[in-house]
């Protein structure tokens, strides 16, 4: 089944990602559209993987066609971080990273549609970027109760197992 993600037109005017370098452009996309990405954009997306998808290879860059740190994606993470950008837990070795702002432009349209989106989240790590989203997404948008009450709330509290059976 094909899993359809929303890149809003806007982010060409967007003040972060005009500062980007195209690498720093390719890991956006890539953590707005990878297959292992769940549906909220959130997923374990190690430094490694992204770093495969930009061509490098260990400490070897393909960009400088030698041994270099500021072409991985260990370094662009770190600049996403900086931002506030995304919310990433790689630094304990988990490799949970959270887009921020990812449930505004692709949040769930109704109840239905949530409920397609637990089973992924419910593999996911426990971790405490959860409730920082929750209160990030509070601030930031106007989300439906469902919302907070059967997916952000309950992986604030580290209840991602038995999520299915909460929500019904």
């Amino acid at each position: 089944m094909a899993r359809y993600r929303k890149i809003d037109p806007r982010i060409w005017n967007d003040e972060n990602f005009l500062e980007m370098e195209p690498l720093h452009k390719l890991i956006w996309f890539t953590l707005l559209t990878h297959p292992l990405m769940t549906p909220m954009g959130a997923g374990v997306l190690t430094p490694a993987i992204l770093d495969e998808v930009i061509g490098n290879a260990r400490e070897w860059c393909w960009r400088c066609q030698d041994y270099c740190k500021i072409h991985h994606a260990e370094t662009i993470l770190g600049w996403f971080e900086e931002r506030s950008m995304i919310l990433s837990s790689n630094l304990t070795g988990s490799g949970l990273i959270v887009v921020k702002n990812y449930l505004r432009y692709n949040c769930p349209e109704n109840p239905n549609q949530l409920a397609g989106w637990i089973e992924c989240v419910e593999e996911l790590p426990r971790s405490p970027l959860w409730k920082i989203l929750r209160d990030h997404i509070a601030e930031e948008m106007d989300g439906p109760a469902w919302l907070f009450d059967g997916l952000l709330n309950p992986l604030a509290d580290n209840k991602m197992h038995g999520l299915k059976a909460l929500y019904w």
